[in-house]
């Protein structure tokens, strides 16, 4: 007979913090990969860390190992041909949010490097006079 679904915590086995963390952090599981592990319903899931404050702070620091474990991957395996940096981008463009950020001119919501490489390639490839820099930023937008 397989599992029960979860619905109270109470339910959950003595060493579940513990166990969350170090799936989190030792094999890169995600929340939702641990929470079918233990047959946590999301509706569950949304209403724990609502209730209790552990259950939030574990999934929270959990998510930072789990992104640390995937990362350290990307590292360990630098320098293997074999490694698929292709699925490992798209991996972490997925689990963590992580973007390719176009260089756009104007937009008020970029970082300081966004603005200090503006700058720099209207100076490298500065063609002279206001019409050429706006040919340049039609270029990098």
């Amino acid at each position: 007979m397989g599992r029960l679904i979860q619905y109270r915590r109470e339910d959950l086995p003595e060493t579940f913090y513990e166990d969350v963390l170090s799936k989190m952090k030792e094999e890169g599981m995600s929340e939702k990969e641990v929470c079918a592990e233990y047959s946590i319903t999301p509706s569950a899931h949304a209403r724990f860390k609502r209730e209790s404050k552990e259950y939030k702070e574990t999934f929270e620091i959990g998510k930072e190992f789990a992104e640390a474990w995937w990362m350290s991957q990307g590292r360990l395996n630098i320098e293997n041909k074999q490694f698929n940096v292709g699925i490992y981008a798209f991996q972490m463009k997925n689990r963590f949010k992580w973007r390719d950020t176009p260089l756009t001119v104007g937009d008020k919501d970029r970082k300081i490097a966004d603005k200090y490489k503006e700058k720099e390639v209207l100076e490298k490839y500065k063609l002279g006079g206001e019409n050429e820099n706006e040919k340049v930023k039609s270029v990098i937008n």
